[in-house]
């Protein structure tokens, strides 16, 4: 009987070819994932503060806060609304604030809203209005929005509505 031998020049099989490019495939979606999520080291984590904002019956907001795990560290708080058709509000002093609030006077009033810093306390912006002498009063609808200042000085809105 006479053999016969072939001569096969492939140094891997095929399946052991497969094999490695799956691991290449998975080495490499791994590397760029490590590299995409260390990306997200600029993101905090956001702060929960309860805040409730209702319409009284006599016209007034009311702006209570109900708690929540970082109301401790809440440093200021600072309370705008807006009219239906009209400019953002301080709810203190009645300023319209060109692009949001004024950092440079924001702190001499900012101590008024500083009730809402605790667990039950609580603001209210008249039915009549806030401001002197042209008072805006806060026609129904009207938009609400509650900015807390962090002890870490990130600022964060906290509550927001329609009233």
């Amino acid at each position: 009987m006479v053999r016969k031998y072939s001569k096969n020049d492939e140094g891997v099989s095929a399946v052991i070819g497969v094999i490695l490019m799956v691991a290449i495939t998975v080495i490499l979606a791994a590397v760029i994932a490590a590299f995409v999520f260390s990306m997200s080291n600029g993101v905090s984590k956001p702060y929960t503060v309860g805040i409730t904002i209702k319409k009284t019956t006599s016209g007034a907001v009311s702006i209570v806060n109900s708690g929540g795990p970082d109301v401790g560290q809440l440093e200021h708080v600072y309370v705008t609304y807006q009219p239906v058709n009209g400019a953002a509000i301080n709810a203190y002093n009645g300023e319209v604030p060109a692009d949001g609030p004024d950092t440079d006077t924001l702190f001499d009033y900012i101590e008024k809203f500083d009730a809402l810093k605790t667990v039950g306390g609580s603001f209210t912006i008249p039915a009549e209005g806030v401001g002197s002498p042209n008072k805006v009063p806060p026609t129904t609808p009207t938009h609400v929005i509650v900015t807390g200042y962090f002890k870490d000085g990130k600022q964060q809105v906290i509550g927001e509505a329609d009233v």
